[in-house]
């Protein structure tokens, strides 16, 4: 019989113990839940503006009740764009005098009067370029603008609600204006149409 000292024991506990182990490695596995991918903003893509071949600038005068005089300058936009700046010295010299009942003007540098035209109060030209300014007209301002819209540039028609936000409200002196920038592939006065452009319903 073998006698092992008791301060052995706790040693050879220790020994056995580690006997006993398999050896195999402690792995241990979890599931985590995924985080769900946050939706990354997108910006929408704009549709496409379309071919932009003509332009019309164009300001809106109140000239009395349902009557207005109205500045036009349209064309193809190569045409237009280059005198954009000589349109806006013109928009801004123009002042109403006579009570309301006239206009009056300045000239830009590098324009010259034209002949008289029907339904005009004045006409400018530079070159074979012109812009004028109608004699009172009676109808809406809504009309008058969607009729610019379609029938000269060719883009959509907008609601009274919508008005505001395809005119710069402007002052010249002391009245209120409204300037219109319109870009589009041309309607069917684009090439010169027979009906008036600022003619009322």
């Amino acid at each position: 019989m073998i006698r092992t000292k008791w301060w052995l024991v706790p040693t050879l506990m220790a020994v056995l113990s580690l006997m006993g182990c398999k050896g195999e490695d402690d792995v241990r596995t979890y599931t985590v839940e995924r985080e769900p991918e946050k939706a990354v903003a997108t910006k929408a893509e704009q549709p496409p503006v379309g071919d932009a071949k003509y332009r019309f600038l164009g300001a809106i005068l109140p000239a009395g009740e349902r009557s207005f005089w109205f500045v036009r300058f349209f064309g193809p936009s190569q045409q237009v764009s280059p005198h954009e700046a000589d349109f806006d010295k013109f928009l801004a010299s123009i002042r109403v005098a006579d009570g309301g009942k006239n206009l009056t003007w300045t000239v830009p540098t590098g324009w010259n009067l034209g002949p008289a035209k029907q339904m005009r109060m004045v006409t400018l030209v530079n070159g074979a370029t012109e812009f004028y300014i109608s004699d009172p007209i009676s109808g809406t301002m809504l009309d008058n603008v969607n009729r610019w819209r379609t029938d000269f540039t060719g883009i959509a028609k907008v609601t009274e609600a919508e008005l505001p936000g395809v005119t710069t409200e402007i002052v010249l002196g002391t009245t209120k204006a409204y300037r219109v920038d319109f870009r589009g592939p041309g309607g069917p006065s684009a090439g010169g149409g027979m009906r008036g452009p600022f003619q009322g319903k």
